[in-house]
């Protein structure tokens, strides 16, 4: 990398619209220095309000099929081919759950160094679910930082291996009360 660009990470997320990781997401990235850090984006949704203000800011925005889409070796070969030709990628946070190994195992292959699995629940649809033990082994194996938003979404992925919980934030400033018309009786 050359010396003094921004360290890229890559964010992957369901999607960039209006759910609580894709806020935050988008909230840390308003604020953070971008001259030393650049976030991109690989998601499964599609365009978002969003991706304008996040492009303008400097991320690149990559959609991907999901898992279930593509198939796990396709969705497997497509997240390397996409790390290898727009890395390189100081880290990788995935925001994904049972995903999250797939992609970390990718990205182990692709050299990138920090592998961080950031779980956000224990819901997994019922098509991947007799596939959840090979899941959960890829994510320990790959994955050097494990995140939970809680306790049991932790202990359902990660058994008891250390982790760090990290609970979901949202910028409360927005919906704060301005006016005290605005008060409920």
């Amino acid at each position: 990398m050359p010396s003094g660009a921004p360290q890229r990470i890559l964010h992957v997320v369901a999607t960039l619209g209006y759910g609580g990781v894709a806020l935050m997401l988008r909230d840390c990235y308003r604020h953070l220095d971008r001259s030393r850090v650049q976030f991109d984006f690989a998601i499964h949704g599609g365009v978002e309000d969003y991706h304008a203000e996040l492009r303008h800011l400097g991320a690149r925005i990559f959609r991907l099929q999901t898992l279930g889409n593509a198939g796990l070796f396709a969705y497997l070969r497509k997240i390397y081919r996409l790390l290898k030709a727009n890395g390189p990628y100081a880290a990788i946070h995935i925001h994904t759950n049972y995903q999250a190994g797939v992609v970390a195992l990718a990205a182990r292959a692709a050299g990138i160094p920090r592998r961080i699995c950031h779980i956000r629940g224990s819901h997994i649809d019922e098509a991947n679910r007799r596939l959840l033990p090979l899941y959960k082994a890829l994510i320990l194996a790959n994955c050097n930082r494990l995140l939970a938003c809680g306790q049991a979404a932790g202990r359902h992925y990660y058994g008891r291996r250390h982790f760090q919980v990290v609970p979901n934030a949202v910028e409360l400033e927005p919906y704060a009360r301005r006016t005290p018309e605005l008060a409920l009786e």
